[in-house]
């Protein structure tokens, strides 16, 4: 304690050459002049790039790792537990509320092999419930879960077995067409899956609000679709069977109309077949143009020698004979060979048709007709080929009946040219005659190719007729001896269920408490990210300033400690509970305080003013100053608290300050009777004053101006001058106390400073030519920090009295 102190004044006394003697007047008159103002002069430059570094670069942040999400779930954990409980509570509401659905389902076997096998067999139609055509799985469950029928046969079947009335009482629709709409979109939902080999299982799932129900509408539902698809088969089969009636009928009637068209044609065509005339006719026509050439060179041999006979009878005859009379002989031998050709080519045609005729002509009358007139021109033909050689001969004036060698010679000379001349006639008489029967050939054999073309296609017609009706019979007898197949069969009935289907009370129970729980924890982080306020050391590193000490939060400690009005009295003073060091003395907090005001006097050599400042309010720091006070004040050090902040005056209601340490900014005076006010018992080394001012907040220049002076003069008498000023965030009073302080303390709240309005007061400090020389953070949690939790637990483990 420094020498001179009167313990027992309330107001400050100089008996000593360092301190005045004036008892008289106890207020303190405000300093005049340089010497007295130490801030005349000393003023420090202002940084103009102020405004450049008030919002400093924001640095971005670390990705949490799990041990950060832990902790950011702690610190809002409340709110996190808020938000989990309303979750649960939804849940809860929810399983109370929302109605109970059963669900029950028939399985049923569809045979898709036979469907198929049957596809192939019957013809499909247009039946909307028809296997033809869709025997797959994924076809039949469309049919279960889409069909109007299957739904308007299963609403008869339920209103026939439910009544209406219990339809009503369980909020159903009781309409048939409401029914029917009920059922196809919200009670039956149809599950296929694969079976083995070539059956496949379909599921009939019904959901109805009552237990028994909705095993009875699962098990009307499959009923009527098998029903369904049972009167769908049997339609099948009976429009089959009467169109195959209706094939073989048609097919029958056309082998018969085909029959009728084939024995027309054979009997307008001869009944020889078509080929084998075309056949007779190509062999004869063969046969006649080997004749022909034969003709042909039997014409020319007698026409060479015709000639040479000619020849040798011109150098003969002397006296140039008539050569030859005109005679009506040869015409008619040329006349007789063309009507032989005629018949003989009649002749050919009855024979092509009927071969036999050529060995007995008399199965014909025609034919014999033709047979005798050819055997007459044949004779006639001789007759005349004699009379015209002998009138050949009579012409050339020769008598028979002479002897004479020469005129013999000529004689026979002569008869040979006649013969040869008949036979050069016969022979060109035979070639016309071939050529022209050549002829009549060709064209019959053109009219056989017209007609073999025909016939062909009625054979195959005919042909092909038969063989469709023989198809069409053998498989009308296919479906009339089938049976129908089982198709669909029901192998497992629904059952009434025991447990509702929906909602499944285990099931939402663990989905709500896991929802619950992820989003408490979530919004419990989600909360701590984005207030982005200190927690703990770490928290402080953007902002560049030393960790000086983490304080506890000390609201625990006071509950313990204060009376039913919250405070503690020590001597006639009520002072606020959480000032700990008056209050509870020997709690873990008290410890934690002192050690801090120890650590803070040791930085702090010489002892001087230190200012207690932070960037926002409601971090405790009023409550500080008066523990760190008292703190300094019980260890030795004369120590004066100082309530800088007109506004709140938040030391004065915690430290239980007087009236009558009210130092009025403007006049610089004390109320009447006034000055510092000095604590009493063990904290008489303790001295309080509050700096006032009306208006202060149009005054807060002249208010800087009296607090630097006041604390200049009391610097010169007290150990510690600790200074309680407002926010850096609402108020200039720290950025103009801190150039005159030998150290100036930012107070960060853990849980409420905000990381950027932290940063943002220490750069306006900065900006102002003041640093912080270190932060406190202040009720720190002991999940906040592990290190000063564990501190903290030992403290209070080691003052509690345990195990050492």
């Amino acid at each position: 304690m420094p020498p001179g102190a009167d313990h027992q004044s309330h107001a400050w006394q100089r008996p000593s050459a360092d301190r005045p003697t004036d008892h008289q007047d106890r207020r303190l008159a405000p300093y005049r002049g340089p010497a007295a103002d130490p801030r005349a002069g000393a003023r420090p430059v202002r940084d103009t790039t102020w405004a450049e570094t008030l919002y400093p670069t924001r640095i971005p942040e670390p990705q949490p790792g799990l041990l950060d999400v832990w902790k950011a779930i702690r610190r809002s954990r409340w709110h996190g537990i808020a938000l989990a409980v309303s979750v649960w509570a939804l849940v809860a509401v929810f399983l109370v509320v929302v109605p109970p659905r059963y669900k029950s389902s028939t399985v049923l076997l569809i045979d898709t092999g036979a469907l198929a096998a049957i596809a192939e067999t019957y013809a499909a139609t247009d039946d909307a419930v028809s296997p033809f055509g869709l025997p797959k799985l994924a076809n039949q469950a469309v049919i279960l879960e889409t069909s109007v029928q299957i739904a308007d046969s299963a609403t008869a079947r339920l209103l026939r077995a439910v009544p209406v009335a219990r339809l009503e009482e369980l909020g159903l629709p009781v309409e048939r067409a409401e029914i029917a709409e009920w059922l196809a979109e919200g009670a039956i939902t149809i599950v296929a899956g694969d079976g083995k080999e070539s059956a496949d299982v379909i599921e009939v799932v019904a959901s109805a609000p009552d237990a028994t129900l909705a095993a009875q509408v699962s098990n009307l539902y499959a009923e009527s679709y098998l029903s369904m698809i049972a009167q769908a088969v049997a339609g099948q089969r009976e429009a089959a069977l009467v169109q195959q009636r209706e094939n073989v009928a048609n097919a029958s009637a056309e082998v018969a109309s085909l029959d009728q068209q084939l024995g027309q044609f054979l009997r307008e065509n001869g009944s020889l077949s078509i080929e084998q005339e075309a056949a007779l006719a190509a062999g004869r026509l063969s046969e006649l143009r080997g004749s022909l050439d034969d003709a042909r060179i039997e014409l020319s041999t007698h026409t060479a020698r015709l000639s040479s006979l000619e020849g040798e009878l011109d150098g003969l005859d002397f006296d140039r004979l008539a050569e030859r009379i005109a005679s009506s002989a040869e015409e008619e031998i040329a006349a007789t060979h063309r009507q032989l050709a005629q018949i003989e080519i009649s002749l050919e045609q009855f024979y092509a048709k009927n071969p036999e005729l050529r060995q007995d002509p008399s199965g014909s009358r025609q034919v014999t007709e033709l047979v005798n007139d050819a055997r007459v021109l044949r004779d006639k033909l001789d007759l005349l080929s004699e009379r015209y050689v002998q009138e050949i001969v009579a012409t050339g004036g020769i008598d028979l009946a002479g002897d004479s060698e020469g005129r013999t010679y000529i004689l026979n000379l002569r008869r040979q040219i006649a013969e040869e001349r008949v036979a050069v006639r016969a022979a060109e008489a035979r070639v016309r005659a071939i050529q022209g029967r050549i002829s009549a050939y060709e064209n019959s054999q053109t009219r056989y190719s017209d007609q073999s073309v025909t016939l062909a296609q009625l054979t195959r017609n005919k042909q092909a007729a038969e063989t469709r009706l023989t198809s069409e019979i053998d498989r009308l007898a296919t479906l009339q001896s089938d049976q129908t197949a089982d198709y669909a069969r029901r192998i497992a009935a629904a059952e009434v269920p025991e447990d509702a289907a929906f909602p499944n009370t285990a099931v939402i129970a663990v989905i709500g408490l896991m929802l619950g729980l992820l989003a408490g924890g979530g919004g419990a982080f989600a909360r701590t990210r984005l207030l982005g306020r200190v927690y703990e050391a770490a928290d402080l590193k953007p902002a560049g300033v030393m960790l000086g000490g983490m304080l506890p939060d000390l609201s625990r400690a006071a509950k313990r400690a204060a009376g039913a009005d919250g405070k503690v009295w020590v001597g006639s003073r009520g002072m606020d509970a959480t000032v700990v060091l008056a209050s509870a003395p020997n709690s873990a907090e008290a410890a934690m305080v002192r050690k801090y005001a120890l650590g803070l006097s040791s930085r702090t050599p010489g002892g001087g003013t230190i200012v207690f400042t932070s960037a926002d309010s409601g971090v405790g720091k009023s409550l500080t100053v008066a523990n760190v006070g008292c703190a300094l004040a019980l260890a030795g050090y004369q120590t004066l608290i100082v309530d800088a902040d007109p506004y709140r005056q938040g030391l004065t209601r915690a430290s239980g300050l007087s009236a009558a340490c009210r130092l009025d900014a403007i006049s610089g005076l004390f109320p009447d009777q006034g000055g510092l006010d000095r604590f009493p018992g063990a904290l008489q080394l303790l001295f309080g004053l509050q700096l006032t001012a009306r208006e202060s907040a149009n005054l807060e220049p002249a208010l800087i101006a009296r607090l630097v002076d006041a604390v200049s003069h009391y610097r010169q008498h007290f150990d510690f001058v600790l200074v309680d000023t407002p926010p850096v965030a609402a108020s200039a009073i720290a950025a103009g106390l801190a150039p005159f302080a030998q150290r100036t303390v930012g107070v960060v709240g853990s849980g409420k400073t905000r990381r950027e309005l932290l940063t943002m007061a220490v750069g306006e400090l900065r900006t102002q030519g003041v640093e912080l020389s270190e932060l406190l953070l202040n009720r720190v949690r002991g999940h906040e920090d592990e290190a000063f939790g564990f501190a903290y637990s030992e403290a209070h483990r080691y003052y509690n009295g345990g195990p050492t």
